[in-house]
């Protein structure tokens, strides 16, 4: 059964843009303890919203988990995991934070 996860990203660090251009990435860098077991729980095919952080504060793409989390490589724990995600498609327009607040279905 495919879930779904969303991925923040601050854009001028690695954007959705860069994923695209890429083809794809080992998504790394996360630290915080509850993300962190939502990442142990991603499994290939599942996909991912790219949320871009920082200034534009949006929704801007969908990508794919393509790799059972794994320890990461950079790291001397193996508590610190990374996932391998591919673009699937840019959003047709960007979902602003804003906007997902406003929708009552979130509230």
């Amino acid at each position: 059964m495919t879930q779904y996860w969303l991925l923040k990203t601050e854009p001028d660090d690695y954007s959705f843009a860069d994923l695209t251009r890429d083809g794809g990435t080992v998504w790394d860098g996360v630290s915080n303890n509850a993300a962190l077991i939502h990442l142990r729980a991603m499994q290939p095919g599942d996909q991912a919203l790219i949320y871009h952080t920082g200034d534009e504060r949006q929704a801007v793409g969908i990508a794919t988990i393509t790799s059972a989390p794994y320890a990461d490589p950079k790291r001397g724990n193996p508590k610190r995991v990374v996932v391998d995600v591919a673009p699937l498609r840019l959003l047709a327009r960007p979902v602003t934070l804003a906007a997902i607040k406003a929708e009552p279905a979130f509230a």
